[in-house]
């Protein structure tokens, strides 16, 4: 079998909107001069923090079904329903990991690609920035290979012979798929134990044992919630990694909502009230612009769109210009999706298709 022409396949999914338009409009006109200043700000703390919070909620959900740090949760079978991230799909089951570089480097053992299975996935930032692809159409070109991430500022020895990443944050994780040719028993096994040989482990201690842990038929929500405790969530994972000068701005915003390093978070009924509605006006004008703004038409007359707004690709998803970072843009993919990569279009080109001929929604979910 030639993994190499498996991997270059197309995937076409449609994606609903989580919360499609229908959201009850808050009455700012009686609001003072403060408080609208603290829901601008609450709205775009939200559409700037995005990506960040995207992986929060991915790594507490799977944590609370007892995933930790450095294992590997699979799929033994594609995934279902229950399986609620914002990007799933039903025709190869995931395998995601979750690091914390904090106490030292971490290493990713991928192995080698074999004529029935090979993998596919992106070593990523808990920014969701891509550190390097893996697997057939990635760094190791399918001989397998150990990867090195390093923590920030990190001063010690190099690893002879490995793919050292230099990592700008303390946490990250990677969302990969297992190539078969189709998910019938015999390919499913073949993958569950090629996942088998993937491994996670410090640097510091190679003989760690790696935990496989099948979540297959295990309800997720690994989803965002637009809501009041999205900021609680923020401050929280704030405490946890690094601050980059880069956003010092706009956790300069977030500190006047009461989020700062090393500071308890608090917030009262009003302005929990406050932060209720600005993240639902965030979260309206971010699925807004994701399907309706944005993103460019792929076929002329028709709905289709990529799922990739510009930038990602001019930028490797890092979302940085010489002039700017794409904050909006950045925003509004990671309202919809998880995960980047590293080389677009090298192994999955996703088209996405939400509204239907007359330019309406095919579902709509209403929160009030």
């Amino acid at each position: 079998m030639n993994i190499r022409s498996i991997i270059a396949g197309l995937v076409v999914f449609v994606l609903v909107a989580i919360a499609a338009p229908g959201y009850a409009q808050a009455d700012n006109s009686k609001l003072d001069i403060n408080d609208r200043m603290i829901k601008r700000r609450a709205i775009e703390v939200v559409a700037w923090s995005q990506p960040l919070m995207n992986y929060k909620a991915m790594r507490d959900d799977f944590f609370a079904s007892g995933t930790k740090f450095n294992d590997v949760a699979y799929h033994s079978k594609v995934q279902n329903w229950k399986f609620q991230i914002a990007t799933p799909n039903s025709t190869t089951p995931y395998v995601i990991t979750f690091w914390d570089l904090r106490d030292g480097p971490i290493v990713v053992e991928i192995p080698t690609s074999t004529a029935d299975v090979g993998i596919f996935g992106t070593l990523m930032e808990s920014w969701q920035r891509p550190l390097e692809d893996v697997g057939a159409k990635g760094k190791d070109q399918g001989r397998g290979g150990k990867y090195v991430i390093l923590p920030p500022g990190y001063r010690g020895p190099l690893v002879p012979g490995t793919f050292t990443l230099q990592s700008q944050t303390y946490q990250g994780y990677s969302l990969m798929r297992p190539i078969i040719k189709n998910a019938n028993p015999e390919n499913l096994k073949k993958a569950k134990a090629f996942v088998k040989k993937i491994k996670l482990y410090p640097l510091s201690d190679p003989g760690h044992k790696t935990r496989h842990i099948d979540l297959y038929n295990k309800h997720f929500e690994a989803i965002t919630k637009w809501d009041a405790s999205y900021f609680e969530g923020l401050s929280d994972i704030l405490q946890e990694d690094m601050v980059e000068e880069r956003d010092l701005g706009y956790w300069g915003m977030a500190a006047t909502l009461g989020i700062q390093k090393g500071v308890p978070y608090k917030a009262d009924a009003k302005r929990k009230k406050l932060l209720d509605e600005a993240a639902a006006e965030a979260i309206e004008f971010l699925i807004h612009q994701y399907h309706t703004v944005i993103i460019p038409y792929f076929y002329e007359g028709k709905q289709w769109t990529q799922t990739a707004t510009p930038g990602v690709f001019e930028t490797g998803a890092t979302w940085i210009f010489p002039d700017r970072i794409a904050i909006e843009e950045r925003g509004t993919l990671y309202y919809a999706v998880c995960t980047s990569v590293k080389n677009f279009g090298a192994a999955t080109f996703y088209l996405d298709l939400s509204l239907d001929r007359n330019g309406d929604w095919m579902a709509e979910r209403t929160i009030s």
